[in-house]
């Protein structure tokens, strides 16, 4: 095992793959305690120290913040969209919000612009 980690360096995927080779071996060789022994250790490697570590994170949190800018803004737009349309018609049907909820960026933008010249709340989703 030694001798394996030896000869894969840094490569620790090439090291794994060489070490679940091993372990099918060691089956026949009654060797399975020395293998889980290993399995620990790699499991110990400090992997936020490994490159393909930081950078999946760093992608990983541009996403979620990509993901959470665009959610912010699709609540915030369907808040303000009802609080026009409750200003406006002052009644608010049930199926309303459950609506605007469910719906995308766009529909609510385009609900935005339509209450601007709808006389009933159902000229609005139109």
């Amino acid at each position: 095992m030694k001798r394996l980690k030896e000869l894969n360096g840094d490569n620790e995927s090439r090291y794994r793959e060489y070490l679940k080779m091993v372990e099918i071996l060691s089956t026949n060789r009654k060797l399975e305690q020395l293998i889980e022994e290993e399995e620990k250790m790699l499991t110990q490697v400090e992997q936020t120290k490994l490159p393909s570590y930081r950078i999946g994170m760093q992608q990983g949190m541009q996403q979620g913040k990509q993901e959470g800018r665009q959610e912010g803004k699709q609540e915030g737009e369907g808040y303000l969209l009802l609080r026009q349309i409750k200003r406006r018609f002052s009644q608010l049907p049930d199926w309303v919000e459950e609506k605007i909820t469910q719906a995308t960026t766009d529909q609510i933008e385009q609900w935005a612009d339509n209450i601007l010249d709808a006389t009933t709340i159902e000229e609005v989703f139109r």
